[in-house]
């Protein structure tokens, strides 16, 4: 009984060690206070449209690291499930922690992407680009300069950050999506929920961030996993320099609909001094308007187009086209300065003083449990086993004067 309580001493004075030092080594910030859009141009991520619209999936898990994450299926089935069975354009694999080669890394269509995230909170990203992976995470709650610090780490050496199924588990509050800088996307549509509710509240706080639509296929032998959240992406080839210039640029919009069947498409989207256009390819049941705040502006219903007219008080409009079969989710015409492309560049300068602050409360709390759980249990040990190698003696002096 006595081994059994060391080893549970030293597990937990391990596990101690392990979350101190994962929330030792996060930086704290200053943000930079919420802003809406300003300017009196509006970009039109739409405006100089290719000739290819590639329907696309970006995130989906396939067999990896000895099965030990949930993934069910080999790359090579996985692939072949979206580009055979779902007709998809592009297809890639984002398992934990990992780029999973399901087409040679010197291949130009080869397009490298991985989920970071094993905390309890569901507080992932999509990390593309072919630079080292970060493993480092927080496994238990995160705050929201441990999210921002993840996020920088990320962004150091990637292509594109998004932000990944934001309101399973309530991953990122309210707070997180006005404050939080330096991703690129946001991972509005999933299998599991639509976080239309955070795309608006960044939006709503300045952040362009846009759209990302997967499945997040875990289990392609599964109703409901695969083909029921899609990406388009107008890029000039299905290349990832081309696809990754798309998605920086906010070309693409996303869908929601079943067996990643296109019934419909975004046609154009226009804007001549303040009124925007957008058109689809058929007569939608509902086509909706949405803003500032996430307030619906204006609804117009069995049409394939609606104009509206930014007023002063505007700070984006974005676009939803509801048909019986499917929903097209576009991304946000907002307001800017004319002159450069909107990105969410990050805000968030490092507050030194506060992040000595709470390395050194981190410090003093792992001295405390360190002392209270290993120290008082090493004279335990260094005792225990003094008596059993004390009893093995008299043991064999006994037996040796017996003549046994």
């Amino acid at each position: 009984m006595t081994v059994v309580k060391i080893l549970l001493k030293l597990v937990l004075a391990s596990l101690l060690t392990l979350v101190c030092v994962q929330y030792f080594v996060s930086k704290h910030y200053n943000y930079a206070y919420p802003s809406v859009f300003k300017g009196k141009y509006l970009y039109n991520p739409y405006d100089s449209l290719k000739k290819h619209w590639w329907k696309s999936n970006f995130h989906a898990h396939s067999i990896a690291w000895h099965h030990l994450p949930n993934g069910h299926q080999s790359p090579k089935k996985i692939i072949a499930h979206y580009k055979k069975d779902l007709k998809y354009d592009i297809a890639c694999l984002s398992n934990y922690e990992k780029r999973t080669h399901y087409l040679p890394p010197s291949d130009p269509h080869y397009i490298p992407v991985y989920e970071h995230g094993y905390n309890i909170g569901k507080v992932h990203q999509l990390v593309f680009g072919r630079d080292p992976i970060v493993y480092y995470d927080i496994a238990l709650f995160q705050t929201l300069d441990n999210k921002q610090y993840i996020i920088n780490e990320e962004k150091q050496d990637s292509d594109i950050v998004v932000v990944a199924h934001p309101e399973v588990r309530d991953a990122y509050s309210r707070t997180d999506m006005e404050k939080l800088s330096g991703y690129d996307m946001l991972e509005v549509l999933n299998n599991k929920k639509i976080a239309t509710r955070s795309w608006d509240e960044a939006l709503s706080s300045g952040k362009p961030a846009w759209i990302i639509a997967d499945d997040d296929c875990h289990d392609i032998s599964k109703p409901g996993e695969t083909g029921v959240s899609w990406t388009m992406v107008n890029a000039e080839t299905k290349k990832c320099k081309d696809v990754m210039e798309a998605l920086r640029c906010g070309r693409s919009y996303g869908v929601k609909g079943s067996d990643g069947v296109n019934d419909h498409y975004l046609k154009q989207v226009t804007v001549k001094d303040t009124v925007v256009t957008f058109v689809v390819d058929d007569t939608a049941t509902e086509i909706k308007l949405f803003g500032q705040n996430g307030i619906l502006r204006k609804a117009e219903c069995n049409t394939d187009s609606i104009s509206y007219t930014f007023k002063p008080t505007d700070t984006y409009i974005r676009a939803v086209a509801e048909f019986p079969s499917q929903e097209l989710y576009l991304n946000a015409i907002i307001r800017y300065d004319g002159k450069h492309i909107p990105h969410n560049n990050n805000t968030a300068s490092v507050n030194f003083w506060r992040t000595l602050r709470i390395r050194a409360v981190i410090i003093a709390i792992w001295i405390f449990g360190m002392t209270v759980v290993v120290i008082p249990s090493i004279p335990v040990t260094l005792s225990y086993f003094f008596r059993k190698r004390r009893a093995r003696e008299l043991s064999l002096i006994l037996v040796h004067q017996s003549g046994i």
